[in-house]
């Protein structure tokens, strides 16, 4: 830990650049999830919430893509957590149509989403503390959190164990030009 590492000011903007597109996607959803909970779940609205589930799983899958493979262990932890917690969701998700392959991401049969009861679709996807997407909603939050602060606390301990919050100064970033 005492060695100084060597950044390059491109690394660093590259590393600043992939953490805020992590932000971006994790507001993306966030922003989907507060829509889809505005829903009314009521079959003359069934339309909209189709619409509205099914932009919530792109934007899923676009989060936890990009959160699994962050080059921030914080942001990568929370993605992989969220698909953990996802995987508990199995039946209930099932239940709507949705599947969950073995990479987390989550795909829609729209004809069963179409039969599903809304009462049960509200219980998932509505504000329902312990429904799903409130369960996402929390993990977003978190993996956006995360990648405003430029993910991690894992490179930003300095040689004498203090946590550094500037990453582009400091004693463990020489900044080359």
């Amino acid at each position: 830990y005492a060695a100084d590492t060597e950044v390059s000011k491109t690394d660093l903007e590259t590393y600043k650049k992939t953490q805020e597109i992590s932000a971006d996607k994790a507001a993306t959803l966030c922003s989907g999830i507060n829509d889809l909970m505005d829903t009314a779940f009521t079959e003359e609205n069934k339309n909209t919430v189709i619409k509205n589930i099914k932009t919530f799983v792109n934007n899923y899958n676009d989060m936890l893509d990009n959160a699994l493979n962050s080059d921030s262990r914080s942001v990568a932890q929370k993605g992989s957590w969220l698909k953990n917690m996802t995987d508990e969701f199995s039946s209930v998700l099932g239940n709507a149509g949705i599947t969950i392959a073995t990479d987390g991401k989550l795909s829609v049969d729209e004809d069963s989403l179409k039969k599903a009861d809304m009462t049960s679709l509200q219980n998932t996807f509505g504000t329902n503390v312990t429904g799903f997407s409130n369960k996402v909603l929390y993990k977003a939050e978190q993996i956006y959190s995360l990648a405003k602060t430029y993910g991690s606390s894992a490179t930003a301990y300095t040689s004498s164990g203090t946590y550094q919050r500037n990453y582009t100064t400091g004693p463990n970033f020489t900044t080359q030009t």
